[in-house]
């Protein structure tokens, strides 16, 4: 009997399609390391095209692996009557987890300054592409990864579209990291703050809405829903630091008219007259004399 062994780490000076080298480490058994450090070679170098870097993202995540082994099995049984010429020892197909892709594929490419962001943007909407075809969750990491890159990369219409689409997964990590990006595109915000509401962080909304000074928005929001009244104090100091005498007036008259507990807004009123103005005030009333028409 013979054997043949293969120096896999060969491999890319014999096979000059980088596309086919990458299937055939993929296709040899424990050499997982060997295949991840090749890929990210081949990225770096971009000797990949779009195309050929789907293909082999879709051989990790699966896709392409489903297909061939039909094939095989249809082809095994209609060959069954005719006697094997190489006989091959069995493999498990190369799994990467999402988890080894970004540590060591996804975060070299954004740590390489050489590459465009935009490119390595591309890159990873075809991993989550090829995700999404093998019916394979995103990890929360993983989707916060690609916004930022995307978001680096000045790509905001294609960041606004799988928000807006929802092709990612709503999470409140990813809800604070698209309210970051107001200044490099307002609608994010707004998406951001619709993440939150679809989550029923109503708590955050209210907390969002104080930093941004939006005191009269914030009462309102907790008025409507009918929020719990814990919130109420955190309204009332941002009122008492940012808005006006006028304001502040206006909201301690609704909460009164609410009959809200006193406790909750008994602060607001202790700062709207100074000394002077109530001394003013009460000298004022008692001098005034009352005029009959």
């Amino acid at each position: 009997m013979y054997s043949i062994r293969l120096k896999n780490e060969h491999a890319q000076l014999e096979i000059a399609d980088k596309q086919t080298m990458l299937e055939y480490l993929a296709r040899r058994s424990n050499e997982k390391k060997l295949f991840v450090t090749t890929l990210l070679a081949c990225l770096k170098a971009r000797a990949l095209s779009l195309r050929q870097i789907r293909k082999v993202f879709a051989m990790l995540t699966g896709v392409t692996g489903k297909s061939s082994a039909s094939e095989n099995s249809v082809e095994n049984g209609s060959g069954s009557s005719q006697k094997p010429v190489l006989d091959c020892e069995k493999y498990a197909s190369l799994a990467v987890t999402q988890q080894e892709m970004q540590s060591s594929v996804l975060i070299p490419l954004r740590e390489e300054v050489s590459l465009p962001e935009s490119y390595v943007a591309n890159i990873m909407l075809q991993y989550l592409r090829s995700l999404f075809d093998a019916e394979i969750t995103p990890e929360a990491y993983l989707i916060e990864m690609v916004v930022e890159t995307l978001a680096e990369a000045g790509e905001m219409s294609k960041l606004q579209q799988i928000v807006t689409y929802r092709v990612i997964n709503d999470s409140k990590p990813l809800a604070f990291l698209l309210l970051s990006y107001e200044a490099r595109c307002s609608t994010l915000f707004q998406s951001g703050v619709d993440i939150l509401a679809r989550n029923k962080a109503s708590d955050e909304i209210v907390e969002v809405m104080l930093e941004k000074k939006q005191i009269v928005d914030a009462f309102r929001f907790i008025d409507v829903r009918n929020l719990n009244d814990a919130l109420i104090p955190k309204v009332v100091e941002a009122a008492n630091q940012h808005c006006v005498r006028q304001t502040r007036y206006a909201i301690k008259e609704h909460l009164t008219e609410k009959k809200a507990k006193a406790s909750l807004y008994k602060s607001i009123g202790d700062e709207l007259y100074t000394a002077e103005e109530v001394k003013g005030a009460s000298e004022e009333q008692a001098t005034c004399a009352l005029f009959e028409i």
